[in-house]
């Protein structure tokens, strides 16, 4: 693995912890802010901040898989399994600390982001893909073509 995406990836792990050990008492609370509601099911503020702090483990692990190989959907399963794992556990650490808390919609929305920043990736190796197959020509135009 090139020296750059360990930083990257160090850099941002010690990012995830600072955000969900630290505490950030003198920030704006946005817990209290409701961005959306509907039904009685509400996302806050502090949902949406959980959403986007998980959302580039996608980007990075598809970064650091770069060209496809053999074992490649393998490898990129695991990248997703791994940040799915990170999002639980950087939610379950919290129920440990006493000046934080555990939140199971904070949960959610870690592993939501982890999903999301990982499903871009694999659409676009998917369309990719499409685009790369040899385009076909059925026999019966090629002989119509020929006449």
């Amino acid at each position: 693995m090139p020296m750059v995406f360990k930083l990257i990836i160090l850099g941002y792990l010690a990012a995830v912890v600072f955000v969900h050990a630290v505490p950030l008492g003198g920030a704006i609370s946005l817990s209290a802010v409701d961005v959306v509601e509907y039904r009685g099911f509400e996302v806050r503020g502090s949902d949406l901040v959980h959403l986007l702090v998980f959302l580039p483990w996608g980007f990075i692990g598809f970064m650091y898989l770069g060209r496809r190989s053999q074992g490649y959907w393998t490898r990129a399963f695991l990248w997703i399994v791994i940040g799915v794992g990170l999002g639980v556990a950087a939610e379950g650490i919290q129920y440990w600390i006493a000046y934080r808390s555990f939140n199971l919609s904070d949960m959610a929305f870690n592993v939501t982001g982890v999903l999301l920043g990982s499903s871009v990736f694999v659409l676009r190796c998917l369309i990719r893909d499409k685009d790369k197959r040899p385009h076909t020509v059925s026999t019966e135009k090629s002989v119509a073509s020929r006449v």
